[in-house]
């Protein structure tokens, strides 16, 4: 047994996946959450582009707006079932992505504003991850 086996706890270090998770990631979060996925799917379907792109087109702006306002549509999602650290990182995952896509693909003359269907969930779920993982990070 290493003598550096607790040390290594301390830093949420696995014996023998290194810094890597013990198991793999879920690729997917359970049914209660599908409108997270199937949103972050939507826009990489549509290979959403960059909302400052030269050269951007009608077509791609429309595009990406009309993503934006299927996010905006969605309903705020609980995540008080969210009671595990795996489906906490997918959940932070799929949420995170959502947010820097709806971000990134707004005109650079629009206002940022987030809306409450990303936004609340992240913050709830940031203020949980605090008290789950022990002020570890991710």
């Amino acid at each position: 047994m290493s003598p550096y086996k607790n040390e290594l706890h301390a830093f949420d270090v696995d014996e023998r996946a290194s810094f890597m998770p013990p198991s793999p990631p879920l690729t997917r979060l359970p049914q209660l959450w599908e409108l997270w996925e199937t949103i972050l799917d939507a826009a990489i379907h549509a290979k959403l582009q960059l909302g400052g792109k030269v050269g951007l087109a009608v077509e791609e702006a429309e595009v990406s707006e009309a993503w934006r306002v299927r996010v905006r549509q969605l309903p705020v999602i609980p995540i008080c079932e969210l009671d595990s650290p795996m489906l906490l990182r997918r959940a932070h995952l799929v949420l995170a992505y959502t947010l820097h896509l709806y971000i990134h693909t707004l005109p650079l003359t629009s206002p940022i504003c987030i809306p409450k269907p990303i936004s609340l969930p992240l913050n709830k779920k940031a203020n949980v991850l605090v008290h789950v993982l022990g002020k570890r990070i991710l």
